[in-house]
C-alpha cells in the first residue's frame, strides 16, 4: 500500500504539479527531476521527508516547506529561482537543511548569494 512508500522517483514524467503525497505519510526520500512542475505546494505536512530532488522544472519561487522538520536535502538546480528572498524563506521552513542545490538558477549569480545562504544557513 502506499503508507508504506519510502522512495519514490518520478523523474522525466511531465508532472506539472505536487499532489497526492498526504497518502505516503512514510516518504523519506522524493525525486521529481526533469518535470514541468512550476510550484513547490503539495509538500507540506510531510514529517518523515529528509530528501526532495526537484532538479530541471520551472520552479521560480521557494515555498510549501512548512511542515517538513526532517528535511535535509533540497535540490533545486536548473531551475527559474532569481530572488535572493527566496534564502529567507528556507531560513523560515527548513532551517535544518544541510544540502542545498541551486546551481543553475539566476539567484546564484547574485554577489552576495553565498555570503547570504551560508549567513541563513549555517548547517550547509
Amino acid at each position: 500500500t502506499l503508507d508504506a512508500i519510502t522512495h519514490l522517483d518520478l523523474h522525466g514524467n511531465a508532472l506539472r504539479k505536487i499532489e497526492g503525497l498526504s497518502n505516503c505519510p512514510a516518504l523519506r526520500r522524493l525525486v521529481l527531476s526533469f518535470n514541468e512542475i512550476n510550484s513547490m505546494a503539495g509538500l507540506c505536512d510531510m514529517s518523515r521527508l529528509e530528501s526532495v530532488d526537484l532538479s530541471y522544472n520551472q520552479i521560480q519561487r521557494v515555498e510549501g516547506l512548512s511542515g517538513l522538520p526532517a528535511l535535509v536535502t533540497l535540490k533545486l538546480s536548473s531551475n527559474l529561482i532569481t530572488r535572493l528572498e527566496e534564502v529567507n524563506v528556507l531560513k523560515k521552513y527548513a532551517p535544518q537543511l544541510r544540502e542545498l542545490c541551486l546551481l543553475g538558477n539566476a539567484i546564484c549569480e547574485h554577489k552576495s548569494y553565498y555570503g547570504l545562504l551560508l549567513r541563513r544557513l549555517p548547517k550547509l
